[in-house]
Order: C-alpha cells, then structure tokens, then sequence
C-alpha cells in the first residue's frame, strides 16, 4: 500500500545520500497504514533525521489515527499538540501552535467519532484563537454534534456558526 511505497522513497533517498526533510516526512506520515506507523514516524525517524516535529507533522499523524479508526490515539495526538504549543518556549511554540488545518483535523476527528462535546470544546478553542472557521470545518462540528444526538449542543454551535 501507501506506506510501501512510502518505505520504498524513503529508502532511495536514503541510499542516495538525500536528507528527508520536513515536508517528506509529512508524506510518509499521511501514508501511514495505522496510528502506531504515524508515531514511529513522528518520533523515531524524525528524531533520527535530526527533523523536529511541527505543527502538520501532528495534524498528519492525527488524519492518519482519524483515518483507520483509531480515535483514541488520534485524540492523544491532538491533545499533546496543545500542550506543547503552550508548554514550548518561544521557537517550539511558533513551529507547535495549531493553525486552522489543525482545528479542522481535529473537528473531522470528532465527527468521525461522534464525539459532541470535544467537538464543542475544539470550535471554541478554535475561536478563542481568533481563527475563522471554513464550511467545512461547520460542516464538521454540526456533524459531530448532531451524530451524538445533543440537540442543545447543536443549537448552541450553530447559533455560534451563524454568528460568524
């Protein structure tokens, strides 16, 4: 699959005496066949390429956790990303803070897992943090609202949405 093809890139630049940057390891990470491949990727090979993880290198790895069903660990992604933007010192937290892609990985997350009240708790952080929200990213907080059946958590986000 993906993460094959992935493996075989990254052993060509390898072998090539290619430095993988940032943006191929993003790639690999969103190739990554599970949760588990997404953080080998985000802590070992990075740490060994001398590449520290931002800001998208989280938000792939939680799309990865999103994508195969692994909530759980997705949600553990997205929370560690928070803590160390408001943990890191200055440089980290510029590379660490969450951006609107970041907010939107988040809000697929909780609509793909029905989660209604983190789905709240991400919009209104996303907010707080002055960032304007995409349609799609509505799309996806209602989704996960309305999927939990929390009628009042469905109004009060859309009178937030229509708000905007």
């Amino acid at each position: 699959g993906e993460m094959g093809v992935a493996r075989e890139i990254f052993g060509a630049m390898e072998g090539s005496g290619i430095k993988a940057c940032g943006e191929a390891y993003e790639a690999r990470i969103r190739a990554a066949a599970s949760a588990a491949d997404a953080e080998r990727v985000l802590w070992k090979m990075m740490a060994e390429g001398g590449v520290a993880p931002g800001g998208r290198h989280y938000v792939a790895a939680v799309d990865a956790a999103t994508r195969t069903g692994e909530h759980d660990t997705a949600w553990a992604l997205w929370s560690e990303l928070l803590e160390k933007s408001r943990s890191a010192d200055s440089d980290d937290a510029v590379r660490l803070q969450p951006h609107a892609p970041a907010f939107a990985s988040a809000l697929r997350l909780c609509a793909a897992a029905e989660w209604s009240s983190r789905a709240a708790s991400v919009w209104r952080s996303m907010r707080s943090a002055g960032l304007r929200p995409t349609r799609a990213m509505e799309e996806a907080v209602l989704a996960a609202v309305g999927a939990a059946g929390d009628v009042g958590e469905v109004l009060a986000v859309w009178a937030n949405v229509e708000g905007d």
